[in-house]
């Protein structure tokens, strides 16, 4: 879990050093793992927003990285992340200029967390922001995989903006973004993402009240799907063409798509589902879904459904690049808390492979994106009306 602290306010005393004093003390800073190149992203999205609710909205500010021996992390990556969740903040990012109120963000790591500091110098006033997370702790037996390495799941934040994010896909420096009124094509700058071009869709009816969309590209071409609808058309979004039908969508496992008044899908003998994860073959059975019911559920070659005790509701199939096994990700609410856990099916078993990971709001989207590495998972932050498009993939560690 994230935990966030306001460290403090002063005029004269370098509170960052102070601040970093106070969570290294008695302890020693371990090693920096190559392998865990992305392990301080997850704290950017907690950060974004302190920040964001320390500046007026008017103020542009300027972002400092400074490098870390455990931070392994180029600087330009965390800059990146933190731009895009500040810019969905609603915060202006703006270069280093006499007059632009600096933010200095350094990222380090003990023997029991993962920290980040942000100090905001405005004047002779300081404000400094921690978000922290303890590490994870080992897990043995099935937690295992290739002998060794221990997977985990890694969140990079995408992008986040006010309106609903459907869905989400990057190619180079260019990114699409599906909401309910449009689609909107991105190019990436020095300053971040920044919006393009965008044409508005135009529903035949009204969309259901959680509306869901898919976006996919090939080459220059690109593909909408929509309850009841499909539209196509190209990267610089000419020629949009739509047409009111019930088509499959691209999920990995036969289906009739969605009625346009639903969210969920149906297979051709009939099982609704929100989700579906194709899975390897020591799985024991071809897909795993997210049923109408809220239970996993486990289809055969022929579609046979085989039902399971575990509960999730939506999830996606994930590989993992230290390793030849593919793993599912999960969403579910527990206690009122929104997680996501990592698991495998092996010999029609559901095994857990990793800790959860706490979310920052409730999934409104989860979908495999074009490399099987990674997911995209979108959250929504009802507190600040804010959704938060993230990427999903699996580290190992020793």
């Amino acid at each position: 879990m994230v935990q966030f602290a306001v460290v403090g306010r002063h005029g004269r005393e370098p509170l960052m050093r102070a601040a970093w004093c106070a969570l290294l003390i008695s302890t020693t800073i371990a090693p920096a793992l190559a392998q865990d190149a992305a392990r301080f992203q997850d704290l950017l999205p907690d950060l974004a927003s302190a920040i964001a609710s320390a500046i007026a909205p008017s103020t542009q500010i300027s972002l400092v990285i400074e490098s870390s021996s455990s931070a392994p992390e180029p600087p330009g990556a965390a800059r990146e992340a933190l731009t895009s969740a500040l810019m969905g903040r609603g915060v202006t990012v703006a270069q280093v200029a006499p007059g632009i109120a600096p933010v200095r963000v350094e990222c380090q790591q003990n023997l029991r967390e993962r920290s980040c500091v942000a100090e905001i110098q405005r004047g002779a006033s300081r404000d400094v922001f921690i978000a922290a997370r303890p590490l994870e702790p080992r897990l043995s037996g099935d937690a295992h995989v290739d002998g060794s390495l221990l997977p985990a799941i890694e969140l990079y934040p995408l992008f986040a903006q006010r309106q609903p994010i459907l869905d989400l896909l990057v190619a180079g420096d260019r990114m699409l973004v599906l909401d309910p009124g449009a689609l909107t094509v991105y190019e990436q700058k020095a300053e971040g993402w920044l919006a393009a071009r965008s044409t508005p869709l135009m529903p035949i009816r009204p969309w259901p009240r959680d509306v869901r969309g898919r976006v996919r590209a090939d080459n220059e071409m690109v593909d909408i799907f929509m309850p009841g609808i499909t539209c196509s058309t190209t990267w610089a979004l000419t020629a949009m063409r739509c047409a009111e039908r019930r088509a499959p969508w691209p999920l990995g496992v036969e289906n009739i798509g969605l009625e346009p008044a639903r969210n969920y899908f149906s297979t051709p003998e009939g099982l609704t589902f929100y989700g579906a994860a194709s899975l390897d073959a020591e799985a024991g059975a071809r897909w795993l879904v997210a049923a109408r019911s809220g239970s996993l559920t486990m289809l055969s070659a022929a579609r046979e459904a085989i039902p399971t005790m575990e509960m999730a509701t939506d999830l996606a199939a994930i590989r993992s690049r230290c390793g030849t096994q593919s793993f599912v990700v999960a969403a579910s609410t527990t206690d009122g808390r929104e997680l996501l856990r990592l698991m495998r099916v092996t010999d029609r078993r559901i095994v857990a492979v990793a800790p959860p990971r706490l979310l920052p709001g409730a999934v409104t989207a989860l979908w495999p994106m074009t490399d099987p590495s990674m997911a995209l998972l979108v959250t929504h932050d009802a507190g600040v009306g804010r959704y938060d498009a993230f990427r999903v993939s699996v580290s190992c560690r020793r």
